[in-house]
């Protein structure tokens, strides 16, 4: 289990990060392929946001649960559980209740309102934030698992 944690940590941690860069690319492509379609764009996201939105939280609690459960002796574990934390805080925002209110809206063609556009921008930085903090947390990793192992 010692060799194993490691691992799982990098993976699940790269795997966070690099989904939250292609759900990123993925949408803006899909509104800037789709720009005469906004109807249609809004659609394929909607769909792309619900299925990201579990793959993030799944990443996301395996990353946080397995640093947690890692053992070590480094000073850096509690900053990277607290970046982790805070990242997995909005990641559950964002999925529980941003995007089934940004849904709703979709779905009763309110997405022109000021209400839409108030919650998109809200969700837009809670996804940035999250992104940051994943990225920054990566910076923090190698002396996590560089550490000595507590016995």
């Amino acid at each position: 289990m010692r060799r194993i944690l490691p691992i799982i940590i990098l993976l699940s941690w790269g795997l966070w990060l690099g989904g939250m860069i292609a759900l990123f690319i993925a949408i803006s492509s899909l509104f800037s392929v789709l720009a005469a379609r906004h109807d249609l764009a809004g659609l394929g996201a909607s769909r792309i946001f619900r299925n990201f939105n579990v793959y993030q939280l799944s990443v996301a609690a395996v990353t946080l649960l397995a640093v947690a459960l890692h053992r070590t002796s480094s000073r850096n574990k509690v900053p990277l559980l607290g970046l982790l934390g805070v990242a997995l805080g909005a990641a559950l925002v964002i999925s529980l209740r941003l995007t089934p209110l940004i849904e709703r809206m979709r779905l009763a063609s309110m997405t022109h309102s000021p209400q839409f556009a108030k919650l998109h921008g809200i969700s837009m930085a809670m996804y940035s934030m999250e992104a940051l903090l994943v990225f920054i947390a990566g910076f923090l990793l190698p002396a996590v698992l560089e550490q000595k192992k507590v016995e």
